[in-house]
């Protein structure tokens, strides 16, 4: 893990031009003993409040129009939902993201309007959506009532003595039928317990002082399959009104780059691993379905410019995918694992 996550900052600051004047090169010894403390009073697992949605069709409507897998900007390429959307169809992988995400009054929120589960204490004031899994256990269907169920596996701290120190927050959701979309409990058939285990891995990171815009080029492999597409100002404010976001990195370009010193805007990191279950699905066999997926940020990709998804089979039922922007700097890798269905 601490690997992959090094090479996500390492990126990350090379893609970045940052302000002199909220500069940090070492943690002072009363920050590290700070954050030492704080860690100490958490135990693990920490279990959040539950969260309760319907999965609706309306939501999914919103969704379709938002993803470039399906409103149909790329004909050929798109495939059109907003016609099949109905009650009792199954939700396709990853769109439980735009579910049971937690809510809270602007007061509430942190410093970049984020809404954050065990935030650190300052300097560790940026924060990377860094990487996640699925296990899709049972489908889910437009119309079920579920259960969002949280908790905070681990939180780590790594490389305090160091010039980039992290707080890496890891997080697990199961997410459960409570009622079915035909209005029983539990439909015959359906199976009890999780539908979806999800994990989530974000690391907070703080000001750096390193001043660097030069971009690291990626040496990208051969694809069996490939999807590009450009998000723009729309997509991004509407995957972020979908998933009740207001992370101002995505929304705010003055923010951006006079607060956190980037280039521009990001695409949320959710969008892009969302993005690549997308162009999986679209290029699946007929007779498979993705059963497990993982993914990992390894650098920042931006809006208003090119992002192309692409894959390759490793054999029958695996699949590499990654995300790399116009100038081949890989953003996100992935890689699924596909069963048949029906087994």
């Amino acid at each position: 893990m601490i690997p992959i996550i090094k090479q996500l900052i390492h990126n990350y600051h090379k893609l970045v031009i940052v302000p002199q004047k909220r500069a940090l090169s070492r943690l002072s010894p009363a920050q590290r003993d700070h954050i030492t403390n704080w860690l100490s009073k958490h135990e693990f697992p920490l279990k959040q409040e539950p969260l309760l949605d319907q999965l609706s069709i309306r939501r999914i409507e919103e969704l379709a129009c938002t993803l470039p897998t399906l409103d149909g900007t790329i004909p050929l390429l798109s495939r059109r939902l907003t016609n099949q959307i109905r009650k009792g169809i199954e939700l396709s992988p990853g769109h439980s993201l735009v579910f049971c995400n937690p809510v809270a009054p602007e007061k509430d929120l942190e410093s970049d309007a984020t809404i954050s589960v065990c935030p650190p204490p300052e300097p560790f004031v940026r924060r990377m959506w860094a990487s996640g899994s699925f296990r899709f256990l049972h489908p889910l269907y437009l119309g079920d009532e579920i259960i969002s169920e949280r908790s905070v596996k681990n939180i780590d701290i790594k490389r305090l003595d160091s010039e980039n120190p992290m707080v890496i927050v890891e997080q697990e959701i199961a997410t459960s039928v409570t009622a079915s979309f035909d209005g029983s409990i539990i439909s015959p058939g359906r199976a009890e317990g999780p539908c979806i285990i999800e994990t989530r891995s974000h690391v907070y990171i703080p000001i750096s002082n390193k001043r660097r815009s030069q971009k690291v080029e990626q040496t990208l492999p051969e694809s069996d399959f490939s999807f590009t597409y450009i998000p723009t100002d729309t997509t991004l404010f509407r995957f972020s009104a979908l998933t009740f976001n207001a992370h101002r990195i995505h929304l705010d370009k003055e923010y951006a780059r006079n607060v956190e010193g980037l280039n521009e805007r990001l695409v949320h990191g959710p969008m892009t691993a969302l993005m690549l279950l997308e162009v999986i699905e679209n290029n699946r066999p007929s007779n498979l379905r993705i059963d497990r997926f993982e993914y990992r940020a390894t650098s920042p990709l931006f809006i208003n410019s090119p992002i192309t998804i692409a894959g390759k089979w490793t054999n029958d039922e695996e699949v590499n995918i990654w995300a790399h922007s116009y100038d081949n700097v890989v953003g996100m890798k992935g890689r699924a694992s596909l069963k048949r269905i029906g087994s």
